[in-house]
């Protein structure tokens, strides 16, 4: 529908080595995967080689998932997000969007103005007449947060700074936790694209 030329093919073997050989070929600005249907989950073996070893861009989505031009983006941020984050590609995205994008940090307590700058590599991109919107999401819990600012914001793509993947014995000795990026990807119906690490870090 949008004439975008793509290909496709099939392999066998081990998913984490071949993802690195065809990573290591192509040189993708992101890469896209999709929840397990029957859970609609994100885990295991191939989560945590994304999650922990590979440096760029991951879009998740369910089969339901879809993009229009009028999408609203929203990056869900705290202090070190956006300085440890690769934003080229979202500062591309938003230029093919009608909605401005906004960067939402979830608060515990008393809210208080949000920052309202960017960090310096984000404004050498920053296209003056690209609007962008910071707000403040007032809840406990940060997955909640930003849970309930996407379903009241009609949110339509949701942007991430990765956290380490937790293995099993990990997991074990934090209280279940996977990692709070991977829990709101578990917990979030719409896209979630999970930003590549900043080539200065």
């Amino acid at each position: 529908a949008e004439d975008v030329v793509a290909s496709a093919n099939y392999a066998l073997g081990n998913i984490v080595n071949r993802l690195e050989e065809e990573v290591d070929r192509t040189r993708p600005m992101v890469t896209v995967v999709g929840k397990k249907s029957a859970k609609t989950s994100f885990s295991g073996t191939l989560t945590s080689y994304l999650m922990n070893s590979y440096k760029g861009a991951v879009l998740v989505v369910s089969d339901e998932s879809e993009f229009q031009t009028n999408t609203k983006v929203s990056i869900g941020c705290n202090g070190t997000t956006l300085t440890h984050s690769n934003h080229e590609l979202i500062l591309s995205l938003i230029k093919h969007t009608e909605e401005p994008l906004s960067l939402v940090e979830v608060k515990n307590g008393i809210v208080r103005s949000p920052q309202n700058n960017l960090p310096n590599g984000w404004k050498l991109l920053y296209d003056a007449d690209q609007n962008i919107e910071f707000e403040i999401q007032n809840e406990s819990d940060v997955i909640a947060g930003l849970d309930d600012y996407v379903s009241d914001n009609n949110v339509k793509l949701l942007c991430i700074g990765k956290g380490k993947y937790k293995n099993f014995m990990e997991r074990m000795f934090a209280k279940g936790e996977m990692s709070t990026s991977v829990a709101v990807i578990n917990r979030i119906r719409v896209p979630v694209l999970v930003m590549g690490v900043s080539s200065s870090k």
